[in-house]
């Protein structure tokens, strides 16, 4: 853990933060069209895999299609569309984030470190706090992710999260690709 190493990771964070951004701001315009190729049960070509959420379809994740989508009772092709470009709004990207911006991570070889409190979150059973993790090889850091919670006193069911670096796995979790992630949210809902 040099500083040589920390400056190279921010450095590289922050240039997939100016190209996450970019991209960004071309799939607003981009989600009406590219909806249009989905099958039926919402999942897109291999040729527009960056924009697909690699866990959920376009019809979202069980949360999403309860409390959140424009219409959550489809009835016709036209609110499919619609929730599906809502999706696609508030998952901007995904693949892209994983696929090209995102870090391998090896449970064979690699290891995770962190301070903090890892069972935050604003989902059912909330709880506010931070944590940071860093994912190490070798002697080398390849991720972080800063991540923290808090809860508005004036407005409890609500709260701000913010999550900068990439979405580092638990400890113990098997290999997987860390996204990257960069997500300063001021209103989130908070269940606690």
């Amino acid at each position: 853990m040099t500083f040589l190493n920390w400056l190279t990771l921010w450095l590289k964070w922050f240039a997939f933060l100016i190209i996450n951004l970019t991209t960004n701001l071309l799939s607003f315009p981009l989600a009406p069209f590219v909806v249009l190729f989905a099958d039926k049960q919402g999942w897109l070509p291999i040729y527009l895999w960056w924009f697909q959420t690699p866990d959920n379809s376009l019809d979202g994740d069980k949360d999403w299609q309860t409390l959140y989508r424009p219409y959550r009772a489809e009835t016709n092709r036209y609110q499919r569309w619609i929730n599906r470009i809502y999706w696609l709004w508030r998952n901007r990207l995904c693949g892209f984030s994983q696929s090209v911006l995102g870090i391998q991570y090896n449970a064979q070889t690699d290891t995770i470190t962190w301070r903090g409190d890892l069972d935050i979150g604003n989902g059912p059973g909330a709880k506010a706090g931070w944590f940071f993790k860093t994912v190490k090889r070798g002697n080398r850091i390849i991720a972080f992710q800063w991540y923290w919670i808090r809860q508005y006193k004036a407005r409890p069911q609500s709260c701000i999260r913010v999550l900068i670096g990439w979405k580092c796995p638990r400890p113990g979790d098997p290999d997987k690709i860390a996204s990257f992630g960069f997500s300063p949210s001021p209103l989130m809902h908070f269940n606690s």
